[in-house]
């Protein structure tokens, strides 16, 4: 909004700009005001934006952002990005979506390049460790250890 009323009108490439430094600013509010902004200027996130938007969302535990990257790489035909398929996981993970964390295992596993298989085993990995950490976690919820 501000370079509009600046007078320039942003592309695609500032926008991957903008996005990109308000990732590392984690400032996640206005990382969604400029997607807002790009999708009412009619612009789709590209893959170039993947990676630092699910960082903007793994650092908020943002799953509704990243849900957003998510349904973006299910209707992509390129290749998919291994950075992002581990971060959209360790979200998914984070906020307890075992679920959905086993949807984006299954992208990885849909692809047929090396990438991709590797990736699958790592996320599979991810997963297994995640899950005895969420269910270590809740376990100590439920019946604390006391130390006498």
């Amino acid at each position: 909004a501000e370079l509009r009323e600046s007078g320039t009108v942003p592309n695609q490439i500032l926008y991957n700009a903008v996005i990109k430094a308000h990732s590392t600013a984690q400032d996640v509010d206005k990382l969604k005001a400029v997607l807002s902004e790009m999708e009412a200027a009619g612009l789709p996130m590209d893959a170039a934006m993947h990676v630092p938007v699910l960082r903007a969302a793994l650092h908020s535990g943002d799953t509704e952002l990243a849900a957003k990257v998510h349904q973006q790489l299910e209707n992509s035909s390129g290749p998919l990005s291994a950075d992002a398929l581990d971060i959209l996981t360790r979200v998914y993970m984070g906020a307890g979506a075992v679920e959905d964390a086993r949807q984006v295992a299954g992208l990885a596993a849909a692809g047929d390049t090396t990438q991709n298989s590797q990736t699958r085993k790592k996320l599979l990995l991810l997963r297994a460790r995640d899950a005895t950490r969420m269910l270590c976690t809740r376990l100590a919820a439920c019946h604390p250890v006391h130390v006498s």
